[in-house]
């Protein structure tokens, strides 16, 4: 069963519990993450055993075309479960070092390498490390693939690889896991992969290792397979029986009652067509770009500025300029009023969300914005300070003075009382 959820570039209340120092955290500003990974770099179990303080479950490399390594995700266990962390070779301003960072899209296939050493081997797409690591042991004469960052980040991946490969992809057996071939074979079917076939994982979930018949259990994948003590010979037998040719579903008009399509047979292809059977390749992929963002709006400085950190942290220049549009309103405040004519005006107050995959860069790309805010709070409390410090000078000495004007008072006081008596 899939124990990995789409990873988002890590922020700091996803790091692991018990790290006391947070240097590797994701707040240092203009790293430039280096693919593929140096000679020189150190290994990452020892950063790891360093910086995180503790031991990986496992480690996933994933390597270029000319079989360099360029990023490796990293899984941990823990009573919460597995998580899984991207960690890249990051060149900062305190030099370089293991970082965890998504690393840039298009990413690379998982066993690239093996792809570009086999050629002429069939192909089997899977969802996650895990299972890729797995399959291996089902089908020794096929390259086991996947994409980087769980189901939902198929799109971020280079697929043009497979171009021309004979490919079956096998889903977990789940929603999410049709969701994921459906966009996959439709991204293979775009490149120009000519026969796609996806295994009904349904269908080999519902049987059980010693033959018997079963309910579905959600998200069943080739890792549990194996671990419920599978035959790799039976379980390729029954994957392969399961698997059925792909092709693109084409959705077409039907009459009110439902029963008939564009072409009135209400045959089998018809409604195949149907808006009962719509193209479930739509969720994961062919969505339409949105309009570029008219940098020049803002000015001859934030515009290069969004333009530079979209490009360091391999995302929509969108998401930065968004993140600066809300937090420049928020700091405005009531300062400023915009007025459209008249009397009509709005104080400059912003509601901005950034939409888009997982691993699609938000969270970083809000970084550099947040850094401003992060160093304008550090000045202001520098400045708080020095007000607090002179303010409780000025308290003592005010104490001071009051306590020496009650003195004087009542000295006053005194020598009116015995000036009657000396008198007499």
């Amino acid at each position: 069963m899939t124990d990995r959820v789409p990873f988002c570039p890590l922020d700091e209340q996803e790091e692991p519990h018990g790290i006391a120092d947070n240097h590797h955290q994701r707040d240092a500003g203009d790293d430039d993450i280096i693919m593929p990974v140096p000679d020189h770099a150190e290994l990452i179990r020892q950063a790891l055993a360093r910086d995180w303080r503790r031991k990986p479950s496992d480690i996933y490399w994933y390597w270029d075309i000319d079989g360099r390594r360029s990023f490796a995700v990293v899984r941990f266990d823990d009573d919460a479960g597995k998580k899984y962390y991207p960690f890249c070779w990051v060149r900062g301003a305190t030099g370089e070092a293991w970082r965890s960072r998504s690393a840039p899209t298009p990413r690379p296939l998982f066993n690239l390498n093996k792809l570009v050493a086999r050629p002429d081997s069939p192909v089997l797409v899977v969802e996650g490390e895990k299972c890729a690591r797995a399959a291996e042991k089902i089908f020794p004469d096929y390259v086991v693939v996947t994409s980087c960052g769980g189901a939902n980040a198929a799109a971020q991946t280079d697929w043009k690889p497979l171009e021309k490969r004979e490919l079956v992809i096998w889903p977990d057996a789940d929603e999410a896991g049709r969701a994921y071939s459906d966009g996959v074979a439709s991204i293979l079917h775009d490149v120009g992969v000519p026969d796609i076939r996806v295994v009904d994982a349904d269908a080999v979930a519902g049987r059980s290792a010693d033959g018997g018949t079963r309910t579905v259990p959600e998200g069943w994948d080739v890792a549990d397979a194996l671990e419920e003590g599978w035959q790799p010979e039976a379980l390729r037998k029954a994957a392969m029986e399961a698997a059925k040719p792909w092709a693109p579903a084409q959705c077409s008009a039907i009459d009110p009652t439902g029963t008939k399509g564009t072409n009135g047979t209400g045959d089998a292809e018809d409604i195949a067509n149907s808006w009962d059977h719509p193209d479930l390749a739509l969720l994961g992929a062919g969505r339409s770009a949105p309009p570029p963002f008219p940098l020049e709006t803002l000015g001859e400085f934030w515009g290069p500025w969004c333009s530079k950190h979209a490009m360091v942290r391999n995302a929509p220049v969108d998401y930065v300029a968004g993140a600066l549009l809300a937090v420049a309103a928020a700091l405005i405040g009531n300062k400023r009023w915009p007025y459209a004519g008249g009397e009509w005006g709005e104080p400059p107050i912003l509601w901005m969300g950034l939409v888009g995959m997982p691993g699609s860069g938000k969270s970083p790309a809000q970084d550099p914005v947040l850094g401003v805010v992060h160093q304008l709070e550090r000045e202001a409390a520098r400045e708080m300070e020095t007000v607090v410090a002179l303010y409780k000078d000025q308290v003592v000495v005010a104490k001071a003075a009051t306590e020496k004007w009650k003195q004087d008072v009542k000295k006053v006081f005194n020598n009116d009382e015995a000036a009657p008596s000396e008198a007499a």
